[in-house]
């Protein structure tokens, strides 16, 4: 294991699925890996903890019969095992792992591409809202969008994709026009470097008309701002997502276009707790059973509370004596709310607060620090890479490995390759909660 991924043998992977399923999609279904995470980490030949867990248990194979020792150089994917480049554009990240949301995908991928018409060609719906509350995963489910191989989803091209966040009337004009510039750039349309929101509006429109663009606005607060960047025409398809009721109406008006994604069931949040802590899981059963309902299925929450479980049992502590600790901050909250809420997290019971707290009781205090540094990236959900992070904390990259290795593995960051790792805005929040 390096950097916090497993290293796995690509070809004896390909061969064992070939032999038992037949392709690769055969394997998805067996596993419930989205077949998206399954072509990423082929491609890459290394997995998280959790996924590969997961692909050695869909294989019947103990884990060190497919772990490789091998360095990033040595682990370089087999061509057979690449996967078509990303699409053109601006794309968001691949997510890796994705649980208890088909249903989901498949009632928004029905919204927003209906039946061919007579003519071949797809009526669409322009401006879809997916509502849901902070960390119950609109960001992942639009992210899946550009990836699935869907040919009504593969016809939207090219995809554009910006985080817009929360922004104050002095900040709106800056972020839409880094926006609109950065969609200019990647589309590699001249002029659009020096030039105002309304000509870089005006230049993208002209590039786009003919054409079917897929436009992803996610985390939106004000839909005067996010019109800036509706710069499509009337093939395109914008989904945006938000946690305003009112936001998702005002910009997506027709009946039916505003979808609300709800938390996970408790078997889909059982199993994603499963993925993160297995062995926390098979130790009480009943334990995390009940947390998992007292977290309502928030997969944000329940990522989180599987880096706590994991830690617990890498440790050999009791994994009873961590839920309890969970219930005890739930009990401190609910006793002195509202004070206890953390500011921007009225959505969010105390339950899920108290998680997020209990996630960096045990943190080092290098790990804390630069867990409440990493909060203050501008952009949200921010996306940064460790040379990046290394710059930004004052530290050098060997050093600042092991911290988000550690960050990574109790739920706080995301990582998404080797250099690339994220953090949530919910987890943002909690970060520039903790105390200097």
């Amino acid at each position: 294991m390096l950097g916090g991924r497993f290293y796995f043998d690509v070809g004896k992977v390909l061969q064992i699925i070939e032999e038992r399923f037949g392709s690769q999609a055969g394997f998805a279904k067996h596993s419930t890996l989205p077949t998206s995470t399954l072509s990423r980490i082929l491609d890459n030949g290394y997995a998280s903890a959790a996924i590969f867990r997961l692909l050695c248990s869909a294989l019947g194979l103990p884990e060190d019969d497919l772990r490789c020792d091998a360095s990033p150089a040595a682990a370089v994917p087999r061509p057979s095992a690449r996967r078509q480049p990303g699409p053109a554009g601006v794309a968001p990240l691949c997510p890796e792992l994705v649980v208890g949301r088909q249903h989901d995908f498949d009632e928004l991928r029905r919204r927003l591409v209906r039946q061919p018409a007579s003519d071949g060609d797809h009526t669409v719906q322009v401006v879809t809202a997916v509502r849901g509350i902070a960390g119950v995963g609109k960001t992942t489910l639009i992210s899946q969008l550009p990836y699935e191989d869907d040919p009504a989803l593969k016809s939207l091209r090219p995809v554009l994709f910006a985080s817009v966040g929360k922004l104050s009337h002095n900040q709106a004009a800056t972020r839409m026009t880094d926006i609109l510039r950065s969609w200019g750039r990647a589309l590699q349309i001249p002029g659009v470097e020096n030039a105002l929101i309304p000509d870089v509006r005006g230049s993208l429109a002209a590039h786009l008309a003919g054409k079917r663009p897929l436009i992803l606005l996610d985390d939106v607060w004000d839909g005067e701002i996010a019109r800036q960047l509706f710069v499509g025409n009337l093939k395109s398809v914008t989904v945006i997502t938000t946690r305003d009721g009112d936001v998702a109406s005002a910009l997506s008006p027709r009946s039916g276009s505003v979808y609300s994604l709800n938390c996970l069931s408790h078997e889909a949040s059982m199993d994603l707790l499963r993925h993160f802590a297995l062995e926390a899981v098979e130790e009480c059963p009943q334990g995390c059973a009940e947390l998992a309902d007292f977290l309502g299925g928030l997969p944000l929450a329940l990522r989180v509370t599987g880096g706590l479980l994991r830690a617990a049992t890498d440790r050999s502590d009791s994994v009873a004596d961590v839920i309890e600790s969970i219930r005890k901050y739930q009990r401190l909250l609910e006793a002195r709310l509202p004070a206890g809420h953390l500011a921007g997290l009225d959505d969010i019971g105390p339950t899920v607060q108290a998680v997020l707290q209990r996630s960096t009781e045990d943190l080092t205090d290098i790990q804390r620090e630069c867990f409440a540094r990493l909060g203050t990236f501008p952009e949200e959900p921010a996306v940064f890479t460790i040379d990046t992070a290394a710059l930004f904390l004052d530290l050098s990259v060997e050093s600042l490995r092991s911290v988000l290795t550690e960050l990574v593995i109790r739920g706080l960051l995301e990582q998404r390759d080797d250099k690339t790792f994220c953090i949530h805005t919910l987890m943002a929040m909690h970060a520039r909660s903790l105390p200097g």
